[in-house]
C-alpha cells in the first residue's frame, strides 16, 4: 500500500529509531504542491471521504482528494493524494541469534511487517476541517464528493448525502445506506452491498 508522509508515520518509525523512509510517490506530491504555491486560485478538492470503523466503537476518516491549479509558467498541474490518513503500523519481525564471543542468545529485529492503521480519528472537529473541500452540489455529478463507510476489512457502503454520513450512526448506516426514522425501519428493507 501507498502511505503518504504524516506526524503518525514519522513518529511510527521514530518509534523504532527507523529514518523514514523516502518513496516516490510523495516525492512527486511535493514536487506538485511546490510548482502550485504561488498560484492564489489552485483548488484542493476531496473527491472521496470514507468513514471506517475498527472494534466496536473506533472510527477515522481516509479522503483522496485532487490539487489542481497553474505554476509560475502558467502551465495547468493536476495530482490526487489517495487513502490519506493511514499510515503504516510498524510489527518487529525478531529472531533469536547466537553471540559466540559471548556465549549467548539475544533476541534481534531482522524486519518489520507493516499493517495498515489510521489516523485521522471521525470527529466533528475533523468532519468540519476537510468539509469544505468537498463539493456536494447535486447537478455536477462528475466532480461531487462520494462519501462511503466500512468496517475494517468488511465491505464499502456508498452514503448519498454528506449530512447522513457526517451524522449517523454507523451501525444504521451500514444497514441501510441513509439515516432513516424509526417507524421506517420496521418497514424499509436492508440494503443490499
Amino acid at each position: 500500500m501507498r502511505y503518504w508522509k504524516s506526524s503518525a508515520a514519522e513518529s511510527e518509525f521514530a518509534k523504532y529509531h527507523l529514518p523514514y523512509p523516502s518513496n516516490e510517490f510523495q516525492d512527486d506530491w511535493d514536487r506538485h504542491t511546490r510548482k502550485l504555491e504561488n498560484d492564489k486560485s489552485k483548488i484542493d478538492r476531496i473527491t472521496q471521504m470514507r468513514r471506517i470503523k475498527i472494534g466496536q466503537d473506533l472510527e477515522f476518516i481516509t479522503y483522496t482528494h485532487i490539487l489542481s491549479g497553474h505554476d509560475e509558467l502558467g502551465s495547468y498541474w493536476e495530482k490526487g493524494q489517495a487513502e490519506v490518513g493511514t499510515y503504516p503500523l510498524l510489527r518487529p519481525q525478531n529472531v533469536r541469534e547466537f553471540i559466540p564471543e559471548e556465549n549467548r542468545y539475544e533476541t534481534v529485529t531482522k524486519s518489520y511487517s507493516e499493517e495498515i492503521s489510521y489516523w485521522i480519528p471521525f470527529t466533528k472537529e475533523n468532519i468540519d476541517k476537510l468539509h469544505p473541500l468537498c463539493n456536494d452540489t447535486p447537478n455536477v455529478i462528475a466532480k461531487q464528493t462520494a462519501y462511503s463507510i466500512m468496517p475494517e476489512g468488511g465491505t464499502q457502503i456508498s452514503i448519498n448525502k454528506f449530512e447522513d454520513w457526517a451524522n449517523g450512526d454507523f451501525d444504521e448506516l451500514y444497514e441501510y445506506g441513509e439515516i432513516i426514522e424509526q417507524e421506517e425501519q420496521e418497514v424499509k428493507p436492508k440494503k443490499k452491498a
